[in-house]
Order: C-alpha cells, then sequence, then structure tokens
C-alpha cells in the first residue's frame, strides 16, 4: 500500500489562515469603506495566531508531547509570514485591480482618520493641515505603503509567535532532537 504524502503543517494552516483573513478582508469590504478601515478588522489578525497556536499543538501531538522552541518558532511564525503576506497581496488587488472604485473611496476616509487622530494626540492645527496636505498626495493604499505595513506586521508577528513559542514549547527530557 502507498504511504500518503503528508502535508507540512506550515502550508496547510498557513493557506487556511491565508484563506480566513481574505475572506474576512472581503467581508469588510461588502461592509463599506467604514468597515474596512474600522477597528473590528484587527481582529482578523487572530486567525494566522489561532491557526499557529493550533498547528504547534498538532505538531507536538506529532512529536509525542515534545516541541522544540525553534520548531515551535518557525512554524507559528511561518504561518504568520504566509497569511500577512497573502493577505497584504489581496488587499492590494482589491483596491487597485478589481475595484479601484472602492480604492478610490477609501482616500477621503483614511484622511478623516488620520485627522481625527492627530487630534486626539493634541498636534497643533498647522501641523495637522500639513500632515493632511502632503497625505493628500500619497496613496495609503500604494504598494510600498502596504510593504511598510507588512513589514510591521512582522515585527508584531514575532513578537506574539515568540511568546506562543515559549508557552507552547515542551522540551524533551533526554535531551535528544526529534526531527
Amino acid at each position: 500500500m502507498a504511504q500518503r504524502k503528508k502535508i507540512p503543517l506550515l502550508v496547510l494552516f498557513g493557506s487556511l489562515a491565508a484563506l480566513g483573513m481574505i475572506l474576512f478582508t472581503l467581508g469588510a469590504y461588502k461592509g463599506g469603506t467604514e468597515t474596512f478601515l474600522g477597528p473590528m478588522v484587527f481582529l482578523m489578525y487572530l486567525i494566522p495566531v489561532a491557526c499557529g497556536i493550533i498547528a504547534a499543538l498538532t505538531e507536538r501531538r506529532r512529536r509525542s508531547g515534545r516541541l522544540e522552541f525553534q520548531t515551535a518558532l518557525r512554524l507559528i511564525f511561518g504561518i504568520m509570514v504566509v497569511a500577512m503576506a497573502v493577505q497584504t497581496l489581496f488587499t492590494w488587488l482589491l483596491v487597485h485591480v478589481f475595484d479601484p472604485g472602492f480604492g478610490r473611496a477609501l482616500a477621503p476616509v483614511v484622511l478623516a482618520k488620520m485627522e481625527a487622530a492627530w487630534r486626539r494626540f493634541g498636534m497643533p492645527e498647522a501641523d495637522i493641515q500639513k500632515n493632511i496636505a502632503a497625505a493628500r498626495a500619497e496613496d495609503a493604499f500604494a504598494f510600498g505603503s502596504m510593504l511598510f505595513g507588512l513589514a510591521r506586521d512582522y515585527l508584531l508577528g514575532f513578537l506574539v509567535s515568540l511568546i506562543l513559542a515559549v508557552t507552547i514549547k515542551r522540551k524533551n527530557p533526554s535531551g535528544e532532537t526529534h526531527k
């Protein structure tokens, strides 16, 4: 009988997390510009976190209850990297290729949210006006801006992955590594 080939957990759960994030993004898109840029959208980042936890626990079970820190970190962070990269690419495609009109409709909402945030932080009115004028000249969803946001997400994702890997790992009492 032929042996079934197992799909690597990183690929399986990374794909599931990416699909979940894309579906979440589509739901926000259907809700309009305010929903798309609203605070609830940040809940989508729980999807790769949950997939990373499930994948690490599955790998630990496959290894008879043992999972090294490096393996757990590689798995959890790898899932986050895959999911966030696919979601960022999908969002860029959504606002520039699939529905550029929606992308244009996001610009005034982004400016309004930026202005409200600057007012909350107590920025002087002259600086607010100067920053708004500069922001009008830029596309908040340009590929470079989105890559910068992706890098920020990777940094935060790595910190979350570190915490999760420390929590989930279980050392092999004999000291030998399991590959």
